[in-house]
């Protein structure tokens, strides 16, 4: 029952409030079975009731939601507010604070608009900040779609492009997760397509709902659960063209892309993904079965991109099987300027970052909401930064030859170029003869800048190295180690 519903068969009504009624839960869009009459129209349910009943929707309340933008706090009012009177004689009238919630959100992206800021909570509203404007927080966009899963900014026109937004049903709002919706030019409060705007939208067909969207040179992207499209400018009518440009390439999450270098890289359910100039490609993972066997698939939307640029690195955050809260426990990330693109993975709780800006270099945030700067100094706030690595198994001798080595030669930068401490690094040698063989351990040799070389005694055919340090304020880089040996027979 609706009064005056001025519904049609065919036509959608959106129930936002999810309600229970003979058992079955009403919630989402439906579309109209039959009209009654001008108050009354029937809906199919997905689930048949169990009992007759009639229910009224958020028990026959109505709901409004007011969006407060502060403004400057006002000033109090009596005799001591200033530098003279601040103690118990004169403190005057103070101003009550503004009431309400704040906003709270799992999630938001956020973009430039010029000086503005635009922001999105996930399956929220657009909200904008100007830094000069005197509101002390951000202002809703009232014209703009009530309901996104993400934003951004299109630099080929200023257009804020939002999606994962939503459409007016006959009755009520409806959130579609294909849907990619944008603004007129330079105007993102003008939202409506008509002959004199260029606002517009567009529902990518395959999928089941956009992860992820941004603006890169001379183009916009939109990743989907399972495909990558490319979002480009084409001018009215149409204002954009769409085309999938790789197939089964979606992003695992809303921030699970990332820039650099003029390429974009991003992380799937299954693979790391590249867009550069050769087009959409996988990227060979030395690493995969560390990362996409520990990963924890439930909290997949909780990946963060963790770029580095001063260090050419791409990388990731991810939770592992072991972080049953979601949080982000573990990282792998590769260099792109090394060639072969080297991998490296390990344990690290941070649950935000952001690549180097105009404060600096990059900001991390842990889940218990500690903010660090990263890469700025070699010790881990204040404590020694405890540090390893392990090479992959190389063949010591050519062929099925056993080899007998004497002799380790270790090549290592040992401090800056402008001094500081001399590192001391621990090397250990793990051998063995047959590939998934428990390797025999030689070490750890501790070595400083003052070792030329390392004496040792052992025979395989396969060997790795690991290599550490745990010591304050020093800074080291890995040459190439040499090591000197013998044939040894083949048994």
């Amino acid at each position: 029952t609706f009064i005056g519903h001025n519904l049609s068969v065919g036509n959608v009504v959106v129930f936002a409030i999810s309600t229970t009624v003979g058992g079955v839960i009403i919630v989402g869009s439906y579309d109209v079975v039959t009209v009654t009459d001008a108050n009354n129209f029937s809906i199919t349910a997905e689930l048949q009731a169990t009992v007759s009943d009639t229910v009224a929707m958020n028990g026959g309340n109505a709901e409004l939601v007011y969006y407060i933008s502060l403004g400057p706090p006002p000033l109090g009012e009596g005799y001591g507010l200033g530098d003279y009177g601040i103690g118990g004689y004169g403190t005057g009238i103070v101003p009550a604070d503004q009431t309400g919630t704040n906003i709270t959100a799992l999630d938001w992206t956020t973009d430039n608009w010029g000086q503005l800021l635009v922001a999105c909570p996930m399956n929220g509203g657009i909200y904008y900040w100007d830094p000069i404007g005197g509101f002390v927080n951000s202002q809703i966009v009232p014209e703009a779609p009530p309901f996104n899963s993400g934003i951004f900014v299109s630099m080929s026109e200023q257009i804020l492009v939002a999606y994962g937004s939503t459409v007016h049903q006959d009755i009520g709002y409806q959130q579609q997760p294909l849907l990619v919706q944008w603004c007129d030019v330079s105007n993102f409060f003008e939202w409506n397509a008509t002959s004199v705007t260029q606002a517009g939208n567009f529902t990518i067909p395959i999928g089941s709902a956009i992860m992820a969207g941004l603006a890169v040179s001379n183009q916009n992207l939109i990743f989907t659960d399972l495909d990558l499209w490319a979002m480009s400018y084409v001018g009215p009518p149409n204002v954009f063209g769409f085309n999938k440009i790789g197939a089964g390439m979606g992003a695992a999450s809303s921030h699970s892309v990332q820039q650099l270098r003029g390429s974009v890289y991003w992380m799937g359910r299954t693979n790391f993904y590249s867009y550069t100039s050769n087009g959409a490609n996988v990227i060979s993972c030395s690493v995969w079965d560390q990362v996409f066997q520990n990963i924890n698939t439930a909290y997949l939307q909780n990946i963060r991109s963790m770029p580095n640029t001063p260090y050419n690195e791409v990388g990731w955050l991810y939770p592992s099987a072991a972080s049953t809260n979601g949080e982000c426990d573990s990282y792998v990330k590769m260099n792109i300027s090394d060639q072969g693109a080297p991998w490296d993975y390990g344990m690290l709780p941070r649950s935000a970052w952001i690549d180097q800006s105009v404060i600096g270099m990059p900001i991390s945030a842990t889940p218990a909401g500690i903010v660090y700067s990263q890469e700025t100094t070699p010790d881990a706030d204040g404590q020694p930064l405890v540090s390893s690595f392990t090479t992959g198994y190389f063949y010591l001798a050519e062929g099925e030859d056993y080899a007998f080595v004497d002799q380790i030669i270790p090549d290592f930068k040992w401090s800056t170029v402008t001094g500081g401490a001399s590192a001391q690094i621990q090397i250990s040698f793990n051998v063995t003869n047959y590939p998934g063989d428990t390797p025999t351990v030689y070490g750890p040799f501790t070595v400083t800048s003052a070792n030329e070389y390392i004496s040792c005694r052992f025979r395989g055919r396969l060997m790795s190295i690991t290599i550490a340090s745990a010591d304050s304020g020093s800074w080291w880089r890995i040459g190439s180690i040499k090591y000197r040996y013998s044939q040894a027979g083949r048994r």
